[in-house]
């Protein structure tokens, strides 16, 4: 079950894909810091393009988008505080979601940040009025700098109260920690995209199986 049914989310959820997901999926490797590794660009190096992001997966709407940023540019110290706050989010969320795929408990003190971060979102979620009934929206939504990551926090809360945890994946690349939700017929999905780390494997397979076929190789 949802965490309330039709609660403020991004665009992203409709589609089958999870913006919380997506949010980890900002990194390759969670095992090896983003700045240490030559082969590992850094993908969100500072808010703006943390927001920038955002507004790319359909977690942030423009108009919040140019709130944000222009919070960003009058207070370049507290937006800092909020991206190391956001990097530390998004590590603990994937140390939880990766406990789940190993069937191990996850570290209370990493379920606390993801709770931190809900708990702030749920403050903001009201009810407003919409073609004669009800809907859930946010308020405040672009007036916190933490606000962008609201919707990433209701995201990762409604997927892991859901059955839909239970498809949750991790690439088998061999340098990719990106998650998917494994949505295939019969739930045999192991690449988080078959044209990249699919591929990679498969090329890499053909390889070894030529290596192997010459004479004096074995």
């Amino acid at each position: 079950m949802t965490l309330f049914p039709n609660e403020p989310g991004p665009a992203v959820e409709s589609t089958g894909r999870r913006l919380c997901l997506e949010f980890t999926n900002t990194v390759s490797m969670h095992s090896v810091p983003e700045t240490e590794a030559p082969a590992q660009p850094v993908t969100l190096a500072h808010y703006d393009e943390l927001v920038g992001w955002a507004v790319s997966e359909g977690g942030l709407d423009a108009g919040a988008a140019r709130l944000l940023s222009g919070l960003s540019s009058g207070d370049a110290e507290a937006a800092g505080a909020v991206f190391r706050r956001a990097i530390d989010f998004r590590e603990a969320l994937y140390r939880v979601f990766e406990a789940q795929i190993e069937g191990t408990r996850c570290p209370d003190p990493d379920l606390a940040v993801v709770n931190g971060v809900l708990h702030v979102a749920l403050e903001h979620v009201a009810l407003g009025q919409q073609d004669g009934g009800y809907t859930w929206s946010w308020t405040g939504m672009g007036e916190d700098l933490g606000s962008v990551l609201w919707p990433i926090a209701v995201s990762a809360a409604r997927l892991l109260a859901s059955e839909d945890l239970e498809l949750v994946r991790r690439c088998a690349g061999d340098r990719c920690d990106w998650l998917f939700l494994d949505t295939s017929r019969n739930h045999s999905r192991r690449w988080c995209s078959m044209s990249d780390c699919g591929n990679r494997s498969k090329v890499k397979r053909f390889y070894a199986r030529q290596r192997g076929s010459r004479p004096g190789t074995r």
